[in-house]
């Protein structure tokens, strides 16, 4: 079974121009083939066919087929998952990110009762809400978990890429999902590796989200007990203790797949400590920052290459000065620089605040739609009318409100 001709062949069609009904046709394929991919059924028909299971492909083939529906990517769709499990799969960690980067404010919606025809994607539509619906076939259908996974697998891929930042916003999405009474263990797994991004970010242990409920906070906090304590050692600074964390949770580490994250958890310790140690001593040797860091002798020593490492990651501003006699050990000088930040700082900065902007555009761009969908609703219509007849039969004077629609502006006092 030729799967990957069958896909390539698919994929060229897209790029060629053709009618509307056939374009839409050509790529619900393409994407219901990919799904099929997945399918255990599929997989094992053909498994001597390696090419066929190449998720590489795939990831590419669904991003392409993604943006070309939908440049936007603001309406979350089964295809949003799809794609960041085949860049994990495939470990192409970087295709994902022209979805991941860009903000879901949209859900699909059934299609309005109005329309006579579903919108085709050749139109020239305002959004893409109007076409990507429940009822389209772009999608299949949602449950919660899907959402879970889509922002759970999205933040291992900007953990992979070593963006915690944006890894722990889109894990925290995921833990801060609402809730009745039980969390699910998507959640669990997401706050679990919150707690380390949080780590590696901010350098302490970080409160969910504020939209948390304080029961969800207890379960997570009793169900990931373990990480709690060993972000607690981080915090206190105390490098004998969070080895030992490390060390009784080692088993735990493994079986929830997060040990890399934890050595990495380890080694920013290291580095936030000869930080620290820069704002008490002007020069150590590396001898005496081992035992700055490992007060007991049986803890590992601190080496030069390990010092020299952090210089050149620019983590640390200072200079490793060695002696002309080998027998004496090297002496580390923190700078006593007053130039930070630097200019490379501050231009990250600069396009931080940038990107800020664009969001921020973005984000009242799609919130003008929503309420501009809300505005012409049935419900929000007949509260309208309801309230013009309401205030006619009470004999008061409405007034012209925004949009051309008269609302009784006494209305609220006249209820009290």
């Amino acid at each position: 079974m030729a799967l990957i001709s069958d896909l390539l062949s698919a994929s060229a069609h897209l790029h060629n121009p053709m009618a509307s009904e056939e374009y839409d046709r050509r790529i619900r394929e393409l994407v219901d083939y990919l799904k099929k991919l997945l399918s255990t059924k599929t997989l094992d028909s053909s498994a001597n066919d390696e090419s066929s299971l190449d998720p590489l492909l795939g990831a590419k083939l669904v991003r392409d087929a993604m943006i070309r529906l939908d440049p936007s990517a603001t309406v979350f769709t089964s295809n949003h998952v799809l794609l960041v499990k085949l860049c994990l799969q495939a470990k192409a960690y970087s295709y994902a990110l022209p979805i991941l980067n860009k903000h879901i404010c949209h859900f699909p919606t059934l299609p309005e009762p109005s329309t006579s025809e579903q919108s085709k994607i050749c139109a020239d539509n305002a959004s893409s809400v109007s076409f990507i619906t429940s009822a389209s076939g772009f999608s299949s259908k949602l449950s919660y978990q899907d959402y879970l996974r889509y922002f759970l697998y999205g933040g291992m891929i900007y953990m992979a890429l070593k963006e915690w930042r944006s890894a722990l916003h889109f894990l925290g999405a995921a833990v801060s999902m609402p809730v009745t009474s039980s969390v699910s263990l998507i959640m669990v797994e997401a706050y679990k590796k919150w707690i380390l991004v949080g780590l590696l970010e901010k350098g302490k242990l970080c409160s969910p989200p504020s939209i948390t409920t304080p029961h969800v906070v207890k379960l997570y906090q009793s169900l990931a007990r373990p990480y709690v304590s060993l972000a607690q050692a981080f915090e206190r600074g105390d490098m004998k203790r969070l080895r030992g964390e490390v060390d009784a949770a080692m088993e735990i580490w493994y079986m929830d797949n997060n040990f890399g994250l934890v050595t990495q958890v380890v080694d920013a310790f290291f580095r936030q400590t000869v930080v620290k140690l820069g704002k008490t001593f002007a020069a150590l040797t590396v001898a005496d920052l081992a035992k700055q860091i490992f007060p007991s002798p049986a803890e590992k020593m601190v080496t030069e290459s390990d010092v020299s490492s952090l210089i050149m990651s620019g983590a640390l501003d200072a200079s490793l000065v060695q002696k002309q006699d080998p027998t004496e050990l090297s002496i580390l000088r923190f700078s006593t620089s007053l130039s930070f930040p630097r200019l490379s700082h501050e231009l990250d900065i600069q396009s931080h605040l940038k990107k800020e902007r664009l969001l921020m555009e973005n984000l009242v761009r799609n919130l003008e739609e929503i309420n501009n969908a809300i505005g012409m609703s049935e419900e929000c219509l007949d509260n309208l009318q309801r309230g013009q007849a309401w205030a006619a039969s009470n004999g008061t004077n409405p007034t012209p409100a925004e949009g051309g629609l008269e609302m009784d502006e006494d209305l609220m006092g006249d209820m009290s």
